[in-house]
């Protein structure tokens, strides 16, 4: 699906650098083993998030960023390759190193930058090919 999406901008209480999530985006509850996907956002106070039962409203406050680990890029269609798994999507790859724990992304074969943050490779996913990556 292809969209315009609303940027969120969260200050983090504890640094001076912000997280930006987007409609879409993947995120987990602080106190509970919860992960959201975010519908939309309410202000910048509260988001919406996907749920096919009923309308689930979660305090931004509540949310923060989900890890990127080997097993969500298995759940983004992710292949194994040895010890590693990688996404080729377009002409992106990303590869996560299971040696290190690094996820990397790569255009046209050329070192883009590392990602620690499901939402973070969404976002870039979406910018440069203008698509959702997904669970599948």
């Amino acid at each position: 699906r292809q969209s315009n999406r609303t940027i969120l901008t969260k200050p983090k209480t504890h640094a001076m650098s912000k997280i930006k999530y987007m409609e879409g985006n993947y995120v987990k509850h602080k106190k509970y083993p919860i992960i959201y996907q975010i519908e939309y956002f309410i202000g910048n106070t509260s988001i919406k998030v996907v749920d096919k039962h009923e309308d689930i409203y979660v305090d931004i406050d509540d949310i923060e960023p989900i890890p990127l680990t080997k097993k969500w890029l298995l759940k983004f269609g992710g292949m194994h390759e040895d010890e590693d798994v990688f996404i080729e999507y377009k002409k992106l790859i990303v590869r996560f190193y299971k040696e290190t724990n690094d996820c990397e992304v790569f255009i046209n074969s050329c070192f883009y930058c590392k990602v620690k943050h499901v939402h973070i490779l969404q976002n870039i996913i979406h910018a440069l090919t203008g698509e959702e990556l997904i669970c599948q």
